[in-house]
């Protein structure tokens, strides 16, 4: 696998967890760089205990989210659904994931790890990152439920065992197995994330407040009507949906307002560079009925007209 990554490392280098109250927490805070590096470096930077994260415009928080091109899911189960052999044989390990180590906590008698997955772009929005975090978290037995953060960050581990499986996760191919993964399993509904965690259908993370946000920010400086069609967007989130609708979303706004709508569509749908605007210019295939923007309102409406 080549390419470089952005990811931020904190400059303290420890040997094992801050302990709360330790006096170092203030600095530790505010020592998290902004790097792009390549994996064998990101694994460099974890193996002598530096702690990573996403990138942040100052402080970590997600007010302050700028980007995200990992994801890192815990386990911390201490049996055997945590040993690195056990995650090393894990088909979604063995496919996507760019490498695993032992945490600090790890100890033979109780073990624990953590997987890194390389996403082939930088997510920008929280909110996608989120789902992104809930879809990969599903795949293993009772991960840390709060890896899902985007803020969060994730201690390195010196002198660990690391395994690298060198893979990098494509947004796009993880969008189709989102898509497989909600038609067998019934996770999406109506743009509510469900906890991989959740066997019973509990547990559910509700995402409007941070679509709302995001809506308000596509709506400013846009005509009534797609103004309205551009809120609507911001209340979907683009892997609640399946691709084939992904896919019918971008061309119903096409469509109906041409050019003016492609900075906001690019916007929402979150694809790989240059993916929404090659399916922007690309003709319908197929004598399908193409979708139109009033099934948009109705996928935002949760189903509903009005």
């Amino acid at each position: 696998m080549t390419g470089r990554y952005r990811i931020a490392f904190n400059r303290m280098a420890l040997t094992g967890k801050l302990p709360q109250g330790d006096r170092r927490w203030a600095e530790f805070n505010d020592s998290f760089d902004n790097l792009t590096l390549t994996p064998t470096e990101i694994a460099d930077h974890i193996y002598r205990g530096y702690a990573f994260t996403t990138w942040h415009d100052g402080r970590r928080s997600l007010a302050n989210f700028i980007c995200g091109q990992h994801v890192a899911i815990d386990m911390d189960t201490g049996d055997s659904r945590s040993a690195l052999d056990t995650l090393a044989a894990h088909p979604w390990v063995r496919m996507y994931a760019s490498m695993a180590y032992t945490t600090p906590s790890h100890t033979p008698d109780a073990p624990r790890a953590r997987v890194v997955f390389l996403l082939d772009q930088f997510v920008e929005s929280a909110d996608a990152y989120t789902q992104i975090a809930l879809f990969l978290m599903a795949q293993f037995d009772n991960p840390d439920q709060a890896c899902k953060d985007a803020s969060r960050f994730f201690y390195g581990s010196r002198g660990c065992d690391l395994i690298m499986p060198d893979n990098v996760l494509p947004l796009a191919h993880l969008r189709r197995l989102y898509a497989v993964d909600a038609r067998r399993n019934g996770r999406r509904r109506n743009g509510r994330a469900v906890q991989p965690s959740d066997q019973g259908g509990a547990a559910v993370i509700s995402l409007q407040a941070e679509r709302q946000k995001r809506a308000a920010a596509l709506v400013e400086n846009t005509p009534d009507e797609l103004s309205r069609a551009v809120a609507a967007l911001g209340k979907i989130g683009p892997y609640d949906v399946d691709y084939n609708t992904w896919i019918g979303i971008i061309h119903a706004m096409r469509d109906t307002f041409g050019a003016p709508a492609l900075p906001a569509v690019e916007a929402w749908a979150q694809g790989k560079p240059g993916e929404v605007r090659r399916e922007w210019e690309r003709r319908k295939r197929g004598g399908g009925k193409q979708m139109q923007v009033g099934t948009i309102h109705y996928i935002a409406n949760g189903g509903r007209r009005g």
